[in-house]
């Protein structure tokens, strides 16, 4: 139990880190098409829905939904909301979707995105679990990262669309755990609201 507590906190260092340390580097939203303002969503019935993204999400059984939070505010970064689902026995679900307009272009991308969490998770501790795979939820392929340290796993899909990167964070005991828990997750993405919809070259391939 106090395993998930610990990544929990870890989680929350994550978001906080995902920033750049220059602030001067949040110059321009050129390239970012229009969208409705970001907002936080709502949970009901154990599901979260977010209309500004396009996105449900339904956590795996025996997790359940806290109040989704709105970090950041327009015009800085990072600017993103996020959701998170935990139970002490089964492990964790977290949900956050991060507002690239405030991101250098050169930056914006799924490839960019996941070496940023790549290095904070190795700042954190963790180590890396091979190369990267593919990962699918709601119809759409998502970028794979794995991650361990002592008693616990990590898996996190990562896929940066049109406005939003949107990541998923799945932590277990084991790889299989995650597994299980990616498997029982429900994601519905609406692909013109979310921006999702077009291929993504730098997708890995299936191993």
């Amino acid at each position: 139990m106090e395993r998930f507590r610990l990544r929990c906190t870890c989680f929350s260092v994550l978001l906080a880190a995902l920033g750049p340390l220059d602030p001067s580097l949040a110059q321009t939203t050129k390239g970012i098409p229009l969208r409705p303002p970001l907002t936080s969503g709502t949970v009901q019935d154990n599901t979260y829905q977010n209309d500004s993204l396009g996105l449900q999400f339904t956590p795996p059984p025996g997790l359940r939904l806290s109040a989704p939070q709105l970090k950041g505010k327009p015009g800085t970064l990072p600017l993103l909301v996020t959701v998170a689902a935990w139970s002490l026995v089964n492990g964790g679900a977290v949900f956050y979707a991060d507002d690239l307009g405030y991101y250098p272009e050169g930056r914006r991308s799924t490839r960019a995105y996941v070496e940023r969490v790549i290095r904070t998770q190795k700042e954190q501790g963790l180590d890396l679990v091979e190369g990267e795979t593919e990962g699918h939820l709601g119809g759409v392929t998502f970028t794979r990262i794995d991650f361990h340290q002592t008693l616990s796993y990590e898996a996190v899909l990562v896929k940066a669309c049109d406005a939003y990167a949107f990541v998923f964070i799945f932590a277990a005991s084991d790889v299989q755990s995650a597994d299980k828990l990616i498997g029982e997750t429900t994601v519905k993405l609406d692909l013109k609201k979310s921006g999702c919809g077009g291929a993504n070259p730098e997708t890995p391939q299936k191993k």
